[in-house]
């Protein structure tokens, strides 16, 4: 079902919630912030850039793929950062129960990496066209222009100002 303008422009200026599901478990998708972009350019510079090279055959694009694919592992994290926001990705430690003697439970700290699990669900879960469409669909809520016209405008301002000689 196509939205129209004026219900997307509703739920990007209430900020409506929305949800993905990865894996058969639905993930309530973070609010965009400036931060989560900058982690998320984090791993997009690690990404190949030997990409955008590619002829149009499907020789050399196969070629390719095969070459580069061990590096793309990025795009889970990348994928995982956008769904969990930069607060959702930091580790954290959990006291799980291990054995009981008696009445007396023996308890055990793990450190849990969230982005690290869910990058790994959606590496194993996600056909290359899902994982696409689903990096596009939440880049575009990331509102990554609003950044750049933010940037170009302060730049802008730095370059009216008045120096000292």
């Amino acid at each position: 079902m196509k939205q129209t303008i004026e219900t997307k422009t509703a739920e990007t200026v209430l900020e409506t919630p929305f949800s993905v599901s990865v894996g058969g478990k639905s993930y309530e998708v973070a609010r965009p912030t400036l931060s989560t972009l900058i982690e998320v350019s984090k791993f997009i510079s690690q990404l190949p850039e030997s990409i955008e090279t590619v002829e149009q055959n499907d020789d050399a694009i196969l070629k390719e793929v095969l070459s580069i694919a061990f590096d793309c592992g990025y795009l889970g994290d990348i994928v995982a950062i956008l769904i969990l926001g930069s607060k959702g990705i930091k580790p954290t430690t959990k006291a799980i129960t291990v054995k009981k003697y008696g009445f007396i439970p023996i308890k055990k700290t793990i450190s849990v990496n969230p982005q690290a699990e869910l990058s790994q669900i959606i590496l194993e879960e996600l056909d290359p066209k899902e994982l696409f469409n689903m990096t596009i669909s939440l880049l575009h809520k990331l509102e990554v222009a609003f950044f750049l016209s933010t940037l170009i405008f302060l730049k802008g301002v730095n370059l009216l100002r008045k120096t000292k000689f």
